[in-house]
C-alpha cells in the first residue's frame, strides 16, 4: 500500500485546489471578456457595437440596424437572428456556432463564420468573406456573397442562390446547387456535388 504522509497528502490537495483556481480564474475572465453573456432562453437585441458576446442555452441574440459584435460564439441549441433588410445592416466580424445552434441572416456583413457540431445555417443575404462548416453542419445559401465558403466533415451544403469565389467540399460532404454562381467547385475526400 502506498503511504504519501502527512506533507505528500498536503502537496496534494493544494495541487488539486490550485488546479480549480486557475481553471476558475480561466473560464471567469473568458466570460469577463465578454460585453454580453445570455444562459437559458434569455434574448437580447444588439443594436450598438460589442466587442465579444456569447449564447448558452437556448439563448437568442438578434442584430438589427446598428448592430455589431467583434465576436461571438454561440453554443447549446442558442440562436442568432440578422433580419436586416437594408443599410445600416447589422454586422458580426467572427462568428463560432457549437452545440447544434442555429443562425439565420436575412442580410447583413460578416468577415467570418465558422459552424461546429450539427448547427444549422440559413443565409439569403450576407456580404461574408468566409464560411467554414464541420461536424456535420448545414448551410442553406439563397443569396448573397461570400469570397470562400468550405465544407468538412460530413456538412450538407443547399445553394440556390448567391455569389461564391469558392467551394471546396472536404470528407464526406454533400453539396447540393441548384443556382448560383461560384469562381471555383472543388470536391475531395468522398464528398458529392
Amino acid at each position: 500500500m502506498f503511504f504519501l504522509g502527512k506533507v505528500g497528502k498536503m502537496k496534494s490537495e493544494w495541487a488539486i485546489w490550485g488546479f480549480i483556481f486557475a481553471l476558475t480564474l480561466l473560464l471567469n475572465t473568458s466570460l469577463a471578456e465578454a460585453d454580453f453573456v445570455l444562459w437559458n432562453d434569455e434574448q437580447f437585441t444588439v443594436n450598438t457595437f460589442h466587442s465579444q458576446g456569447v449564447l448558452y442555452d437556448n439563448s437568442n441574440a438578434s442584430i438589427i440596424s446598428g448592430g455589431h459584435v467583434g465576436n461571438l460564439y454561440a453554443y447549446n441549441f442558442s440562436t442568432l437572428t440578422i433580419p436586416g433588410a437594408s443599410p445600416p445592416i447589422g454586422r458580426v466580424d467572427n462568428l463560432y456556432t457549437y452545440d447544434s445552434s442555429t443562425v439565420v441572416i436575412s442580410w447583413g456583413i460578416m468577415d467570418d463564420l465558422d459552424i461546429y457540431d450539427s448547427s444549422t445555417i440559413d443565409i439569403s443575404g450576407v456580404s461574408m468573406g468566409s464560411l467554414n462548416a464541420w461536424d456535420s453542419s448545414t448551410v442553406d445559401i439563397s443569396g448573397g456573397t461570400m469570397d470562400d465558403l468550405d465544407t468538412y466533415d460530413s456538412s450538407t451544403i443547399d445553394i440556390s442562390g448567391g455569389s461564391m469565389g469558392s467551394l471546396n467540399a472536404y470528407n464526406s460532404s454533400t453539396v447540393d446547387i441548384s443556382g448560383g454562381s461560384m469562381g471555383s467547385l472543388n470536391a475531395y475526400n468522398s464528398s458529392t456535388v
